[in-house]
């Protein structure tokens, strides 16, 4: 969904369309022989991120030739971070990767490589931090919910087992999570200070 609330961009026949959130003025936005997925709006609402290939893009919300990264490899995921900078991860849902649009550069999200595997990353409002589920090591003990600042890197488990972040609250204090380790499963809100939870909605069987 776009910043203002007012379209949807999404992946249809290998392309990215653009939509007017009442269902209507549909406009198609690509038009590349590579299939094109994972749309995902800069803040500004200007342009949108995706996947061509193996390879991170961007393409004006308005249509027009797209940029295509070269000189990125990427996984299955990508979204856009400021109104700049763009997340992805490498192949294998491992590490992710800050890409400045302008300059073409990356950096690591965490500089250590070896990091078992990571997925659903999520942006804090205040854009100091990110909400992801991560299997570390392949331990119980390092699996699950986990912040990661964007200042220095540092890493907080959060909440242990198969947490999936959903969204953060508008004050960044707490995470909305999907609770697959319960029976019936659950959305929680996950506290981003403490780690206590709060079941907000228990999902029918």
């Amino acid at each position: 969904i776009s910043p203002d609330g007012k379209a949807i961009a999404f992946a249809h026949k290998g392309n990215i369309f653009k939509m007017s959130i009442d269902g209507d003025s549909m406009k198609q936005l690509t038009f590349l022989h590579s299939e094109c997925t994972y749309p995902s709006w800069s803040p500004n609402g200007e342009d949108i991120a995706f996947i061509t290939g193996s390879n991170l893009a961007k393409v004006s919300s308005e249509g027009g030739t797209p940029t295509i990264f070269k000189y990125t490899s990427v996984g299955m995921q990508a979204f856009w971070a400021t109104d700049s900078e763009i997340f992805y991860n490498s192949p294998g849902n491992r590490n992710f990767y800050l890409f400045n649009s302008v300059s073409q550069q990356s950096k690591l999200l965490v500089s250590n490589e070896s990091v078992g595997w990571m997925s659903q990353p999520r942006l804090s409002p205040d854009n100091s931090k990110i909400a992801v589920f991560w299997n570390r090591n392949s331990s119980e003990t390092e699996i699950g919910l986990w912040i990661i600042s964007l200042k220095d890197s540092s890493q907080k488990l959060l909440y242990k087992r198969l947490i999936y972040p959903l969204g953060w609250s508008n004050d960044s204090k707490w995470i909305y999570a999907f609770n697959s380790d319960r029976t019936p499963m659950e959305i929680i809100k996950v506290s981003a200070t403490t780690g206590k939870t709060k079941t907000i909605y228990t999902l029918p069987l």
